[in-house]
C-alpha cells in the first residue's frame, strides 16, 4: 500500500483563484448588471418624456380651449419619480412632487448596501422646450403660409364686414340680425400650424463611487440618454364623448377649408330636419351630425362596431 501526503497545494490554488478572479466576479458581474440597469432605465426616461408631449402640450395652443396641458416642471417632476422610483410604486397623482432620495430604485445598491444614485442626482429635462422643427420644407411652409395669411385676412375682415352690414340692413327693417358672424379670423392659417413641436428630452444620472473598491473609488461615472421627438397632437384632448366635428384636430382642420364656415349659418335648418316627431326625425340624413358642411374626417382609424380579426397580432379595420 502506498500512503500519500497532502501539501495543501489545492486549496493554496483554491485561495488564489478567489481572490483575484472568483471574489472580483461575485462583485462586479451585479454591479455591471446593476450599471447597465440605470441606462436602461435612462433611456426609458427620454423615451417617457418624448411620449407626454405627444398627448400633453406644453402651453395650450391658439387653435383650442381644451387642450390637454402639462407643463414642463411637472413632466420632469413625474418622470423621475415614475421611472426611477421604487418599482413597487403606483403611478399616482402625486408624483409630481418628485422623489425622495430613499424612494429611488432600491436594486440600485452596492455590496454594503449603499446607494448608488441619490434622488437629487438624477436631472431631466427639455433644455430648450418646444423648438422649431429642424426642417428647411417646414420653414419655406412657415414663410408660406404667413404669406398667404395676409390676402386670407384680408378677404376674410372684408366677408365679415358685408355680413355685418347685411345684417345692419336686416335689423332697420327687421329688428333682427339673422346671420350669425364668428368672433374669430374668418380664415386663421398660421395660428393653426404647430411649427415648434421638436422636443429633445435630456436625462443625466450621476452614479456614487464605491470608495472600497479600487477604480470604482474614483469612476465619477454620468450615464447620458436623450430622444428626440416631432408632435402636433390631434386628439391630445381627448375624443370621448365628443362629436367628431368637436375634436381638437377636426377643428384645427377646418381652418383650411373655408366651407366649414358655413355651418352656423345652416344649423338652424338643420336642426328643424333633426327634430322628432313622434320619434321619427323629419330628415335626419340633413342633421347637423349627418350632413356635415365642409367636414374632414380626422381619425386615424375609421370608427366601427366590428371586432376585427388579428391573425399572428396583425388587426385589420375596415
Amino acid at each position: 500500500m502506498i500512503i500519500t501526503r497532502q501539501q495543501g497545494q489545492a486549496i493554496a490554488e483554491f485561495n488564489v483563484t478567489a481572490v483575484f478572479l472568483l471574489v472580483p466576479l461575485f462583485i462586479l458581474v451585479p454591479l455591471l448588471g446593476k450599471y447597465i440597469d440605470m441606462k436602461h432605465t435612462s433611456v426609458q426616461a427620454a423615451r417617457y418624456m418624448a411620449w407626454e408631449r405627444t398627448v400633453w402640450f406644453e402651453e395650450a395652443p391658439k387653435y383650442t380651449s381644451t387642450a390637454a396641458v402639462k407643463s414642463t416642471f411637472i413632466l420632469e417632476k413625474e418622470t423621475i419619480s415614475r421611472v426611477f422610483g421604487d418599482t413597487d410604486k403606483l403611478v399616482s397623482a402625486s408624483d409630481s412632487a418628485g422623489l425622495a432620495s430613499d424612494e429611488v430604485n432600491l436594486l440600485w445598491r452596492d455590496n454594503a448596501g449603499r446607494q448608488l444614485v441619490n434622488g437629487d442626482a438624477i436631472s431631466v429635462k427639455i433644455p430648450n422646450g418646444d423648438e422649431a422643427v429642424p426642417s428647411t420644407s417646414y420653414q419655406a411652409f412657415n414663410i408660406l403660409t404667413n404669406i398667404i395669411d395676409i390676402p386670407a385676412n384680408y378677404v376674410g375682415d372684408k366677408l365679415i364686414d358685408g355680413l355685418e352690414w347685411f345684417n345692419d340692413r336686416a335689423a332697420d327693417l327687421t329688428g333682427r340680425r339673422p346671420i350669425p358672424v364668428p368672433n374669430s379670423p374668418l380664415f386663421d392659417i398660421v395660428s393653426k400650424f404647430h411649427f415648434e413641436g421638436y422636443y429633445r428630452p435630456e436625462v443625466k444620472v450621476a452614479v456614487n463611487n464605491i470608495p472600497y473598491l479600487s477604480v470604482f473609488d474614483n469612476l465619477n461615472l454620468e450615464i447620458e440618454s436623450h430622444a428626440a421627438i416631432l408632435t402636433d397632437s390631434w386628439s391630445a384632448a381627448g375624443n370621448e364623448g365628443k362629436r367628431k366635428q368637436d375634436t381638437q384636430f377636426a377643428k384645427w382642420a377646418d381652418s383650411f377649408v373655408p366651407f366649414a364656415r358655413v355651418r352656423p349659418i345652416f344649423k338652424p335648418a338643420q336642426d328643424v330636419f333633426s327634430y322628432k316627431v313622434l320619434g321619427v326625425s323629419i330628415a335626419p340624413e340633413l342633421g347637423a351630425d349627418s350632413l356635415i358642411f365642409g367636414f374632414v374626417d380626422t381619425d386615424p382609424i375609421t370608427d366601427s362596431s366590428i371586432i376585427p380579426t388579428c391573425p399572428a397580432g396583425v388587426c385589420s379595420f375596415e
